[in-house]
């Protein structure tokens, strides 16, 4: 893989959010890429309460109303204010095409560094008032609708373990914790399992508590995932699939098969069956 290749934040920042709201899961409906016109306009992510009336208690989303809008910005971009103004934008238009009460909508905007001059200018140009309500997280008083922009890389670790994350920089405490808890949520976190892999790989190849050779083998079921994080240097991932092999003969499924899923060589497969056998006889002769 080209060390100089583009991370791909944006779907890592999609999973991100959802596991952030993760206890909200039923109450909150997230459409990604929301179009607002014919044209290739669209919202990052769209985040819709289905019951209007339940509260968000986490930090993030304690603003939101019935049509939340939210932008993101990858690690190596900021807000400007053509960027803040794009998002206004964004929320009238969705709001004049759904026929939607912009009292009834949020705007967040999110990005993992502190946008200085677009602050500056919101107090100073736009006499807004801006009120910092928590770690990283600051709401834009005085526009039309209620405006939070989030700072990812501020926000409270013990609270926002996804967003705050999704960066490079980690050390291998923190990496190892990323990497452990999205083996525990799994296909859900494919893409932000590897964003992070991706932008931490000098951290990875260290003796983390969970490496990414680990975190393979519980997406194994994903093998375009399995062979990037083999890509990214961080060694051979064969033995997460022919692991996950061995636990799908061990449930009697057909060699053939396991062989086509992992994508291994029936020969190796066979080889794999043939050793559970062997284990079989020992432990019941």
């Amino acid at each position: 893989m080209n060390e100089k290749e583009k991370i791909q934040w944006h779907p890592a920042f999609r999973q991100a959010i959802r596991a952030e709201l993760i206890e909200y899961r039923d109450d909150l409906n997230f459409i990604e890429e929301y179009p607002i016109t014919t044209e290739p306009l669209r919202i990052d992510t769209l985040i819709i309460k289905k019951p209007p009336e339940v509260h968000i208690e986490k930090n993030i989303g304690r603003i939101f109303k019935g049509h939340n809008i939210v932008e993101y910005k990858s690690p190596e971009d900021s807000y400007s204010v053509d960027g803040y103004n794009k998002v206004l934008a964004y929320a009238y238009l969705y709001a004049s095409l759904t026929r939607t009460n912009i009292k009834d909508m949020t705007a967040t905007l999110v990005a993992s560094r502190r946008p200085r001059g677009l602050l500056k200018y919101l107090r100073e140009e736009l006499s807004l008032e801006i009120e910092e309500c928590g770690e990283g997280i600051y709401y834009v008083a005085g526009e039309r609708m209620p405006i939070q922009i989030v700072v990812t890389k501020s926000l409270p670790e013990d609270e926002n373990l996804w967003l705050n994350s999704l960066r490079g920089g980690l050390d291998e405490a923190a990496h190892a914790r990323v990497l452990r808890e999205s083996a525990a949520i799994n296909s859900e976190l494919g893409a932000y399992a590897y964003a992070v892999a991706k932008a931490n790989r000098k951290t990875g190849k260290g003796d983390t508590e969970m490496g990414a050779r680990d975190v393979a083998a519980v997406f194994i079921e994903d093998p375009e995932f399995v062979q990037a994080i083999g890509e990214l240097g961080y060694g051979d991932v064969s033995t997460a699939a022919e692991r996950a092999a061995e636990r799908a003969l061990a449930m009697g499924d057909d060699p053939a098969h396991v062989a086509q899923v992992q994508e291994l060589p029936l020969s190796r497969v066979l080889e794999i069956q043939e050793s559970l056998s062997k284990t079989d006889k020992i432990n019941t002769g």
